[in-house]
Order: C-alpha cells, then sequence, then structure tokens
C-alpha cells in the first residue's frame, strides 16, 4: 500500500519526530484518519526522508518513532526555473501543480503587457505545490517567488542559468541543451508576447524556441517544456 508523504520542518536527527503543526496533524489524524501504528513517510526539503510509525497523537502533538531513513533520488539533475506569465486562478493553479510534478524547481510569476489578472495568492499557490510534491514524490518543494515585471525577468533569468529558453509560437522546435545544470524558461500569457517583449528578450542572451506547429494553452506548454528541459539530462 502506497505511504502517505509530508513535508515537515523537523530535523531528522534522533530516534524520534515530534510533529506540532496544527494543520498537518488535523489532515493525518482527522482527514486522512491515520493513528498510532500506522506508517507515514516524512520529508524535510533536504533530500533526507523518513519511514516512521505514529506511536503517540495529544491535541497539540503527533510523536512517530523512525523506522527507516531515505536518501530521495527522484529529483531531475537539471535545475528548471519557470518564468511564468501570470495567468488567471484556475489555469495558474493548475500549472503550478502540474509543473510541480514535472520537476520545475523554481516558480517566478511575471508581469506581462497582456497580463489580464495581476492578483496572485502565492500562500495558495504554495500550499498547491506542497502537496504536489508530496504526491509525485518529490526531494523538494518549489520555490514560488514573488511575482516581478517582464524586463526584471529577462534580467534575472539571463543572469542567473547558463541557457534561457524564450518559448514562442512559430519558433524552431526544442532540442536537447548539452550538459548545462540550469535553465530558465519562459512561458507568455494567454494572449501571447506582445511583439515589444519579443525584440527586447532578442536582446538578452536567451534563446527562441517552441513546442511545435500547435497552439498550446499557456499552462499546456508550462507542463510540457518544464518535463522536457528538466528530464533533458536524465
Amino acid at each position: 500500500m502506497r505511504l502517505h508523504r509530508f513535508f515537515v520542518q523537523n530535523s531528522f536527527e534522533g530516534s524520534e519526530v515530534i510533529l506540532t503543526d496544527a494543520k498537518l496533524i488535523h489532515q493525518i489524524i482527522r482527514v486522512l484518519r491515520l493513528g498510532v501504528g500506522d506508517t507515514i513517510i516524512l520529508a524535510n526539503g533536504t533530500l533526507d526522508e523518513v519511514i516512521v510509525s505514529i506511536v503517540l497523537v495529544s491535541k497539540t502533538a503527533l510523536t512517530a518513532r523512525i523506522q527507516e531513513r531515505i536518501h530521495n533520488t527522484r529529483e531531475p539533475r537539471l535545475r528548471t526555473t519557470l518564468y511564468l506569465a501570470i495567468l488567471k486562478r484556475e489555469h495558474v493553479d493548475f500549472a503550478v501543480e502540474k509543473t510541480t510534478e514535472a520537476g520545475v524547481a523554481c516558480i517566478v510569476p511575471v508581469l506581462t503587457q497582456r497580463t489580464v489578472k495581476q492578483a496572485l495568492k502565492l500562500d495558495r499557490l504554495r500550499v498547491i505545490a506542497r502537496e504536489a510534491a508530496e504526491q509525485s514524490g518529490r526531494g523538494v518543494v518549489p520555490e514560488i517567488r514573488e511575482p516581478i515585471i517582464f524586463n526584471e525577468a529577462l534580467v534575472a533569468a539571463s543572469r542567473d542559468h547558463d541557457i534561457c529558453l524564450f518559448f514562442n509560437i512559430g519558433a524552431p522546435p526544442l532540442i536537447a541543451q548539452g550538459s548545462i545544470v540550469s535553465a530558465g524558461l519562459f512561458i507568455g500569457p494567454e494572449g501571447g508576447w506582445a511583439e515589444e517583449e519579443l525584440i527586447q528578450a532578442r536582446e538578452y542572451d536567451v534563446r527562441e524556441t517552441g513546442l511545435g506547429v500547435l497552439t498550446l494553452r499557456a499552462e499546456t506548454a508550462a507542463i510540457i517544456a518544464t518535463y522536457l528541459v528538466s528530464h533533458s539530462q536524465s
């Protein structure tokens, strides 16, 4: 039977782990109806994980005994940062969930000329990313950063990554990227990139690329691009 996984703030140095997060305890005990004697997996975002057995539950704490220590080896070797134009709520929620499953390391919301919705509930997106990471067996939870404007994203990406890929309809297809460790991926809004943004992007060290001849939704392009690039070094 597949074990439930949870990301926690604890270290795993001793023989027991004590959880005090009220929301997490509620999820384990009340929602999932687990209790003393049940086994779960805990991860702390350092690629170290433990299989634990619940031994004590109180109103304020859950104590679990470590049964086995695991090193998570499922993270992609290539670190991808997704610079994602801000989408409508249901679309950005979906993109965060699925790109987390696809292996993204960091998501940076970007304000573009054709951005329709500008407000984001970052706390909600971080919960979505954490739950998707737990479900998919990730060793870390992707970072969700504060939104930035388009030109700031270009500056940051060209500075921070070995390669920057600018996805655009009609551009040459994505090809293998060679031996790199960090990539920045730019995915535009529902209405596509403005011409001024295309010109500005070409002034930076970015590679314009595409995902075929079909017109994809922004969230679909984000998922496909993240998976292809993240696992190109596997």
